[in-house]
Order: C-alpha cells, then sequence, then structure tokens
C-alpha cells in the first residue's frame, strides 16, 4: 500500500511537471507567434502608409493614422482572443486528462493513513508554491460534475467566501 501510496504520489508531481512544461511551451510558441505576425502587420501598414503619406495632405494623413490606429486595435484584439482561446482550450484539456489519470489511478478507495498523506502533501509543497491552491480530500470526483459549483458547495458549508 505505501509503494501504491508512493506511486501515486509520483505520477501526481509527474502530472503537474508536464503541466507546468505544457504551459510554458505555449506561452513561449504564442509569444513568438504573436510577435512574429505583429511586426508583420507593423511592417505592412507601415509601408502602405509610408507609400501613400507622400502625396496626401496633412488632412487624409491624420485620417489615414487614425485608421491605421483603428485596425491595428481590431487586430491586436483579434489575436488576443485567438491565443486566450487557444491556451484556455489546451489548459483545459490537460486539466481534464490530469484528472482522469487521477481517478483511473484509484485503488480501491479506502482512506489514507494521516501520517502518508501528510508526507505526500509535504513532498508536493516543497516541490510547488501552491499559496493560491486550495486542496479538498475526501470530496469524491465525478465525471462530467461542475467543479465550479462543488467547491463553491464545499466552501459555503464549512463557512468561507466564496472564490
Amino acid at each position: 500500500e505505501e509503494q501504491v501510496l508512493k506511486l501515486q504520489a509520483e505520477l501526481i508531481t509527474s502530472k503537474d511537471s508536464q503541466l507546468q512544461e505544457l504551459k510554458d511551451s505555449v506561452v513561449t510558441s504564442v509569444g513568438d507567434r504573436v510577435e512574429t505576425q505583429l511586426n508583420t502587420v507593423v511592417t505592412s501598414v507601415g509601408d502602405r502608409v509610408e507609400t501613400q503619406l507622400k502625396s496626401y495632405s496633412e488632412e487624409q494623413v491624420l485620417k489615414l493614422q487614425a485608421e491605421l490606429i483603428t485596425s491595428k486595435d481590431s487586430q491586436l484584439q483579434e489575436l488576443k482572443d485567438s491565443v486566450v482561446t487557444s491556451v484556455g482550450d489546451r489548459v483545459e484539456t490537460q486539466l481534464k486528462s490530469y484528472s482522469e489519470t487521477v481517478q483511473s489511478s484509484r485503488t480501491d478507495g479506502s482512506v489514507l493513513d494521516q501520517r502518508i498523506l501528510k508526507s505526500v502533501v509535504k513532498n508536493v509543497v516543497a516541490e510547488e508554491d501552491r499559496s493560491r491552491n486550495v486542496v479538498i480530500f475526501g470530496l469524491a470526483e465525478e465525471s462530467e460534475e461542475n467543479i465550479n459549483e462543488r467547491v463553491s458547495d464545499v466552501l459555503k458549508t464549512v463557512g468561507e467566501a466564496e472564490v
């Protein structure tokens, strides 16, 4: 039973590490793509504006600058929305996968010895800063459940403010 608990702790640590690596990779990749696309857009629009500026009056220049700013704002918002959606979908998929793995790795559902549980939690906390996470032990996880609602209900039951 100690080996099973040790393996579960290692699995959780491994999955946390993999999730962090994936997050770092996605952020780097998305950041590079955003920078490349933004540079391309700025260069393209800048070249077009520079060509047109030579033949337009000051009033027309101001109008083009306003259009350029509007266009850049719109493109930046579209890019931002795309990045947020992409990253959100990927993180959600990984969290579901992690949850399913933990769910399937349970053995007999028996309650853990308190000393073993403390030891596992100490090891995990030592590896990561979990100061902003909430861990609820003993709460069975069900498929297709609304986790936010479930955690909110538990917090209300124990008298804590809703997060």
